[in-house]
């Protein structure tokens, strides 16, 4: 079961998209506890809360939503007869919004695989293949 600081920073979390470890300490948590979130994303109660608020079906429907996510775009048309714009506003897709809330989701979700080690010299890889 989730405990009040628990809570408090999840709540905060999903109203502001704040920084964990930030968040942590703003609602109580000490300095060497915040300097580790996963003592906090990791808990059985963050877990909880976690499922309680994005559960699978809400996921779903967002991606499902996101996969449609359009913006309004002024385009010029005219001028009238004091030279002022004339716009006509044209839907276009959004890509920037959908990956945004995607990508907050899965975070929280934790469905991301670990980073991967950024190769930018292949001899180093393979001199330790040979090696081994």
């Amino acid at each position: 079961m989730p405990t009040e600081k628990q809570k408090a920073a999840f709540n905060r979390i999903m109203e502001n998209h704040g920084n964990v470890s930030k968040t942590m300490r703003e609602v109580g948590y000490d300095e060497s506890t915040a300097k580790n979130p996963k003592n906090l994303t990791e808990s059985k109660g963050w877990q909880e809360l976690v499922e309680q608020n994005l559960p699978d079906g809400l996921l779903v429907k967002t991606h499902k939503e996101g996969l449609r996510a359009t913006t309004r775009k002024p385009h010029l048309i005219d001028r009238d007869d004091k030279g002022r714009p004339i716009y006509d506003y044209v839907s276009e897709d959004d890509f920037s919004t959908r990956h945004k809330y995607l990508d907050t989701a899965y975070k929280l979700k934790g469905v991301y695989a670990p980073e991967k080690l950024q190769v930018t010299d292949i001899s180093q890889v393979l001199d330790e293949v040979e090696n081994e």
